[in-house]
């Protein structure tokens, strides 16, 4: 349990996206995966959806700088737990170094997301999988998370990040049902009419 929480305090890093990762940050042993389209997916989302991968590349290889870059300067990092809030790049730095303490090795797979893009806008939700190892032990735990993203000089930045995980034995997400899918095509279709 004391282990499960020590992850959960990780995963706010998890919620760091938005830039493009150095060479360095991308290791042939990452295993990121592509989040997969919602129906009616708006096609300016593209660029944002390889943040999210790169920003999983950065995370899975511990990259402090290239982490900490991806959000502006007075952005809002909230957690599941009380307390997990972290406002301005500085503190959202330092609560990197100690998350990236809780794992040698994480994977992150993006099981259901969607974008939406409005001008220098974005806000996006996404379902997530993560398994971590540290010494040895295995951990696999779900994932929620909702951010809003503005662009800046041509690059996407995160402001505002809240990440959640499910109540303690709710299992991995599972893929979407068809059903899923068609509400957000009706909601999509919904905003192009309004």
């Amino acid at each position: 349990m004391v282990r499960r929480i020590m992850v959960l305090l990780a995963v706010p890093a998890l919620i760091c996206m938005f830039c493009v990762v150095p060479a360095a940050a991308q290791k042939d042993d990452v295993k990121a995966t592509v989040p997969k389209a919602a129906a009616g997916e708006d096609p300016a989302a593209g660029p944002i959806k390889q943040l999210l991968v790169d920003h999983a590349r950065a995370f899975e290889a511990k990259n402090l700088d290239v982490v900490t870059g991806m959000y502006a300067d007075d952005a809002i990092l909230i957690g599941t737990t009380p307390n997990q809030r972290w406002i301005g790049k500085e503190a959202i730095r330092k609560a990197h170094q100690e998350f990236f303490q809780t794992f040698d090795k994480e994977t992150i797979a993006y099981v259901w997301q969607t974008i939406r893009v409005a001008g220098d806008m974005a806000w996006m939700a996404a379902d997530c999988n993560v398994t971590s190892v540290l010494e040895g032990t295995t951990d696999e735990f779900p994932l929620n998370w909702t951010a809003v993203l503005a662009k800046k000089d041509g690059k996407w930045q995160f402001v505002l990040s809240h990440f959640s995980s499910p109540a303690f034995g709710e299992g991995l997400v599972g893929e979407p049902d068809e059903d899923e899918g068609e509400a957000d095509q009706e909601a999509a279709d919904t905003e192009k009419e309004d």
